[in-house]
């Protein structure tokens, strides 16, 4: 199944930070619906770097958690908004070198916004740069997906990236064009 979010690449796009060069730990993730059974062979994702001062992702980590949706279906009944439960499907790290990453697009008019939820720092006209990544998997490894059209599974996308020589960010996708909730972050 192909399926793509492509990122916004207006300057509304914000940046969301993922990398933890600062020592601190920093995942974010995002719902998808599956909607029939198959391997997750390719994950594709953009970012950017702050201020445009590329550095190097020495690692990113990738995991699928099952959705804690919302009200009485979900195991918090309290949930506001769907959200990843804990206990994780599947995992792989990518090293240097096991994926790729190449300039997707400019954003002129003053870039975008850069925002560290961890520390609540924002910066308009954080970066303009969107860098495209793409991760391969090979089929023995791969994490089986399941649904179907009548009954759609929802997983959780999670990432974290582990950078040196600059900070890197997971992009936005366009409002309103993304699927069901906002992405996470922890």
């Amino acid at each position: 199944e192909k399926w793509c979010q492509l990122p916004d690449l207006t300057p509304h796009g914000i940046d969301i930070r993922v990398d933890n060069s600062d020592g601190r730990r920093r995942a974010l993730a995002d719902d998808f619906e599956c909607r029939n059974t198959s391997k997750l062979l390719h994950i594709r994702f953009w970012g950017s770097w702050k201020d445009d001062h590329k550095g190097a992702i020495k690692r990113i980590r990738v995991r699928i958690h099952p959705d804690d949706p919302i009200g009485p279906g979900g195991v918090d009944k309290d949930n506001k908004f769907s959200m990843p439960r804990p206990e994780i499907l599947w995992e792989k790290e990518f090293t240097a070198g096991a994926f790729k990453e190449a300039l997707y697009h400019v954003v002129h008019l003053g870039g975008e916004w850069w925002w560290d939820p961890a520390t609540g720092k924002s910066t308009p006209g954080g970066d303009t740069e969107v860098w495209q990544i793409d991760l391969k998997i090979d089929p023995a490894e791969a994490f089986l997906q399941e649904g179907t059209p009548t009954k759609p599974q929802i997983y959780w996308l999670a990432i974290e990236v582990d950078a040196a020589d600059g900070e890197f960010d997971w992009k936005t996708r366009r409002w309103p064009e993304h699927f069901m909730d906002d992405a996470v972050w922890d």
